[in-house]
């Protein structure tokens, strides 16, 4: 759930944080924007992950990828590693 995960945020650091917009209990905005107001130690990159066109992400500016389902194995790599490596900018 998107509160569990929250909770191990919290607790340590992890580098990115995938996140799927349509979650039970916490909807992927409120948990994207829970996770971009913890301390920056803490912050992950975020990568949102979706099957619809996320117009009304309200923090789209602050992830750090968007991927669209389906995707292929590759397509994740490439955007965890440029998440983990790449400056922290705008979604592409």
């Amino acid at each position: 759930s998107g509160q569990t995960a929250l909770e191990m945020l919290r607790r340590q650091h992890y580098d990115v944080a995938l996140v799927d917009l349509q979650m039970p209990m916490m909807n992927g905005q409120e948990f994207i924007a829970q996770a971009l107001a913890l301390p920056e130690r803490l912050r992950p990159r975020v990568v949102v992950i979706s099957g619809q066109n996320p117009v009304d992400l309200t923090e789209q500016e602050k992830v750090a990828a968007i991927l669209f389902k389906p995707f292929r194995l590759a397509e994740i790599a490439q955007v965890i590693s440029d998440a983990v490596f790449k400056p922290a900018g705008k979604a592409p």
